[in-house]
């Protein structure tokens, strides 16, 4: 038979005073009466509370999406282009952030912005903004296909990576985006006495808290134990009943906002709830002092008896204290000491077996934080004292290897402040002064120069928390140099791609353009966004989607090879191109990559070198011929001059009149013969033939040698003065024909250097033009003929050219092609050789090595562009 007892019995025997038993019966019935009546009240209160704020707040998300509605109708209907006056109206919207911190204008093609509205102080950063591609934000695609305003779950903003919510309004050709700061929602719904510790909080209908009027538990969630749930979809609120937050027991109350789907939680701790109730209990206390005044002495004696053995369980539980777990204890006379003994004693191996625990979590947890990128760290630091603490890191060695000092140094933070380069430290400082006076999450990114010289680039990031007065900072830095490597390769990358000289084209399997860089959409005058909404076939003439299909399917059969083609820009005019096409393959999307080039003055040179090889061919054939025809041809003029002088009466040639004589006639009677039959007029005519084809031959002999006339530095303008005094002695009065009727236009560049040239060849050549311009326009009745003579020079090639242009008949294509051709004439036969401009071609290109060549059209007149190089000698 057990020799304890209870403790229960222990008591009654020796405790016979139990005034206290009605006290404390009296204190249940109140606590039982006054609690549910204390928590209806409260509840109340607080249903009205968070009501009031849902209707205050859901009136203010409503006079903003009437501001931003207003504005994105004025802009559609002004249809408003990027530039000053739609950013001067997009600030002052803005205003000084007490709404809409930021507003956007995002392009619905390539989800860049295009123009942005900030308040005063962010404004010196806009071009941070503008071309920002957005496609990753989720808000910009809500409003898609619909004119109704939406308004985006929480995320960071854009403009200072703080929480924020956005709304999104369509525009004609885009988005109109707004971006409501949470901090401004925090301090509207922070507007209560700090007696009342009334807490607001803003959530979202995941639960996840969106803003609150402390500012300190963003991002945190409630327990998902229905306290934040509505009671019913036709009522907005419900008493929430008590629940646990941050280690602290709330009592609160819901609303939900119904325009963002958020709700309003107004909780208050338990004990400023029951604050009532603790003033009753008070009273209660204080008569149970009383009676514990009048029992005190009888329980001072049996409190003796207990002091000892309770002492010594003070001094095992002390041990267990300081870590000596396997302890012995007193024997004990009633069974709550036994149990209690026990109880210790369990409570110690419990307390050793975690402990044993915990350190195995503590180095696990250590061994991640080592492994995590980066260097995790721990910067705490007293309110009062903010620009002064103490940085701790579980990876030191990471630290130095990244950063090569040392966290634990004291002056750990001038140290890291000194190695930030100079330009960047003033924004440095900000950075840190504003997360720490503001107790916000920090985040700075850019250089760093190491102790060592070396220069990194780094990510800093951390998250404030207050425990026991202190705020400490929870952040990472990570080293982003190979990121920022990357970002610049790709900044390189497309600054290729837009400056690159020839036209460069990623268009779909469909022949629509998706992207083209600055050469190929000002080569055929549209803007990039215009040509992004064309395909293929609006700017090549001719090109049938037939066409483009042959195309693919030569590009997946075949290597790429350069093909020629045509484009039409803006205004309608056409020119060749060159093309390289290559079909590719970029995350499972097939592409069309096109390289465009001009070829425009290729063909023109092509067409030139296709003229001197003629030339040269013709000019050696021509040499030949020459020769051939010179030496027959002088004995035949030279033997009709004969003809002619023994054939004359006029001539007292004593052998002619001894072969009279002997005839039996005389030289007079010869003489009259030959008048009577016209034989001088014949013989007349066969030496003017002869020296005609003479000339014809000597121009043939000009056109295929090179002239060794010497070289020397003369004016253009004053050749092309002498060139016009001499043909204004043209006149042919039976063609009714006077070069003096020509209006002549001088634009001479004074500035231009004498040029090295035969002055007279060169002579020639500008009146063959002028002649053969005057007759031509004589020849088709030209009305006021001109002609418009120019000087100027081309300093890419450091040429001096002359224009010599007609509002003449013009020429058709063929004629212009043939037009340097020998013995090329539109004259009917016997009235011109074709040799004048061939010749001329040839005394520009082989005797001045320079460039000769015609632009002309029918009814549209002819300008002959002669280019001579300044520095020829």
């Amino acid at each position: 038979m057990s020799s304890h007892i209870s403790l229960k019995t222990y008591i009654s025997r020796h405790l016979g005073a139990v005034a206290i038993l009605p006290v404390l019966i009296i204190a249940s019935l109140t606590l039982g009466i006054m609690i549910p009546a204390i928590k209806t009240r409260t509840g109340t209160l607080q249903q009205d509370q968070a009501s009031s704020i849902a209707d205050q707040l859901s009136a203010r998300l409503d006079g903003g999406e009437r501001q931003l509605t207003a504005l994105a109708a004025y802009i559609n209907k002004r249809q408003f282009t990027p530039g000053s006056t739609l950013t001067d109206l997009l600030d002052t919207q803005c205003g000084n952030g007490e709404f809409f911190e930021v507003l956007f204008i995002i392009d619905d093609t390539t989800f860049t912005i295009q123009a942005a509205g900030l308040t005063p102080s962010r404004r010196q950063r806009r071009s941070d903004f503008i071309g920002m591609d957005l496609s990753g934000r989720r808000f910009i695609y809500a409003p898609k296909g619909t004119k109704k305003p939406a308004w985006s779950k929480c995320f960071l903003s854009t403009v200072n990576s703080r929480p924020a919510v956005a709304l999104t309004l369509p525009l004609t050709h885009g988005f109109l985006v707004g971006e409501l700061s949470l901090d401004n929602l925090a301090g509207f719904i922070n507007t209560l006495s700090p007696k009342s510790e009334l807490l607001t909080l803003i959530m979202d209908n995941q639960g996840t808290i969106v803003t609150d009027s402390q500012r300190r538990y963003w991002g945190k969630s409630l327990p998902d134990d229905g306290t934040t749930r509505t009671k019913s979809t036709n009522q907005s609120w419900t008493v929430s009943g008590a629940f646990e937050f941050n280690g602290l027991k709330l009592l609160g109350a819901v609303a939900k906002v119904e325009k963002t789907d958020w709700k309003i939680l107004a909780a208050q701790p338990v004990h400023k709830a029951f604050e009532p109730l603790w003033d009753i209990l008070t009273l209660i206390g204080m008569g149970l002092v009383i009676a514990m005044i009048i029992v005190l002495p009888i329980a001072w004696f049996l409190a003796g008896r207990f002091s000892r053995i309770f002492t010594s369980y003070a001094e095992q539980a002390a041990s267990i204290a300081g870590g000596d777990y396997d302890i012995s204890w007193p024997e004990c006379k009633t069974k709550e000491s036994l149990l209690l003994g026990q109880s210790l004693a369990n409570m110690a191996q419990t307390i050793k077996q975690r402990e044993r625990e915990l350190k195995t979590e503590e180095q696990r947890t250590r061994d991640l934080l080592i492994n995590v990128p980066g260097v995790i760290y721990q910067y705490t630091f007293n309110p009062g004292s903010p620009h002064t603490g103490t940085f701790s890191s579980p990876a030191l060695e990471r630290s130095l290897e990244m950063f090569g000092l040392d966290f634990e140094q004291k002056n750990f933070v001038n140290l890291f402040e000194a190695c930030i380069p100079e330009n960047d430290r003033a924004r440095f400082r900000l950075s840190v002064k504003e997360a720490i006076e503001s107790a916000s999450p920090w985040h700075y990114e850019g250089k760093f120069i190491k102790p060592s010289g070396e220069e990194i680039w780094f990510d800093g990031r951390s998250h404030p928390r207050q425990t026991d007065g202190l705020i400490s900072h929870y952040g990472v830095f990570t080293d982003i140099t190979q990121r920022k490597e990357l970002e610049a390769s790709l900044r390189l990358t497309q600054f290729c791609f837009d400056k690159a000289p020839i036209g460069i084209w990623r268009m779909g399997k469909n022949g629509q353009v998706i992207d083209v860089n600055e050469q190929g959409y000002k080569s055929l005058g549209y803007s990039k966004k215009e040509l992004c909404r064309m395909s293929v076939f609006d700017f090549a003439p001719g090109f049938t989607t037939k066409d483009w299909e042959n195309a693919m399917d030569h590009l997946n059969r075949a290597d790429p090879s350069p093909l020629e083609s045509l484009h039409q820009n803006r205004n309608g005019e056409v020119f060749p191109i060159q093309v390289i096409q290559k079909l590719m393959v970029f995350e499972d999307r097939e592409y069309c990559m096109a390289f465009v080039q001009d070829i425009t003055e290729r063909k023109q040179m092509e067409e030139i070198m296709i003229q001197n090889e003629k030339m040269l061919s013709v000019g050696g054939l021509a040499a030949g011929m020459a020769h051939e025809i010179n030496n027959p041809l002088a004995g035949m003029v030279h033997t009709a001059q004969v003809m002619a002088q023994r054939l004359t009466a006029d001539l007292d040639i004593p052998a002619s009149r001894k072969a009279a004589k002997a005839a039996d006639t005389s030289i007079e009677s010869i003489g009259r013969f030959m008048e009577t039959r016209g034989i001088p007029r014949m013989i007349q005519t066969i030496i003017e033939s002869g020296q005609r084809v003479s000339e014809i031959v000597n121009n043939i002999l000009s056109f295929s040698r090179k002239d060794e006339t010497t070289i020397s530095t003369h004016h253009l303008d004053k050749i092309i003065n002498k060139t016009i005094e001499l043909a204004a002695t043209d006149y042919n009065l039976k063609k009714d024909y006077d070069f003096k009727q020509i209006t002549i236009t001088r634009e001479y560049d004074d500035s231009l250097p004498a040029v090295p040239c035969q002055a007279g060849k060169l002579q020639q050549v500008v009146l063959n033009i002028l002649t053969n311009g005057a007759q031509a326009m004589q020849e088709a009745g030209t009305l006021k003929p001109r002609f418009i003579l120019r000087t100027y020079g081309d300093s890419d090639r450091d040429m001096a050219c002359i224009e010599i242009e007609d509002n003449g008949p013009g020429m058709d294509e063929n004629v212009r092609k043939h037009i340097f051709d020998p013995f090329f004439t539109t004259k009917p036969v016997g009235v011109g050789t074709g040799l004048g401009l061939s010749v001329s071609y040839f005394i520009i290109t082989e005797n001045h090595k320079g460039e000769m060549t015609v632009e002309s059209s029918p009814g549209a007149g002819a300008k002959f562009i002669i280019k001579l190089a300044v520095g020829n000698s």
